[in-house]
């Protein structure tokens, strides 16, 4: 994903959050949680994509380096034509949509397919 030109991703780059894994320039590689027609909460408790609760979904309230981190707060949002909620499924600290809310579906570059998988 390519993010869009927010203060927000303006801070999260200052941050380090892209400089990280195998995505040396500003990108992220973000599962798709919920697309448009699914209905969105996010809060203290997390995420939940049409009533179901994500796991490992709730937010941080300061990052690693001990920054505050604000999330983006929804309650009951139905996504539009052409959004899209991305998250981590396994890192409670990853920057995603927790912090930044639905992007549109535009921002996505492209799509990884795993060519190796473990348990």
């Amino acid at each position: 994903m390519a993010p869009p030109s927010l203060p927000l991703f303006t801070l999260a780059k200052e941050r380090g959050y892209f400089n990280v894994a195998y995505s040396p320039s500003a990108h992220l590689v973000k599962r798709l949680a919920a697309v448009a027609g699914d209905r969105v909460t996010i809060d203290s408790a997390g995420v939940e994509v049409n009533g179901i609760r994500l796991a490992n979904s709730a937010p941080c309230n300061c990052d690693g380096g001990g920054r505050p981190l604000q999330p983006y707060v929804l309650k009951d949002h139905i996504l539009g034509p052409g959004e899209v909620l991305l998250m981590s499924d396994y890192n409670p600290a990853s920057f995603d949509s927790r912090y930044f809310g639905p992007l549109q579906a535009t921002t996505i570059e492209s799509v990884i397919k795993p060519l190796l998988t473990w348990n």
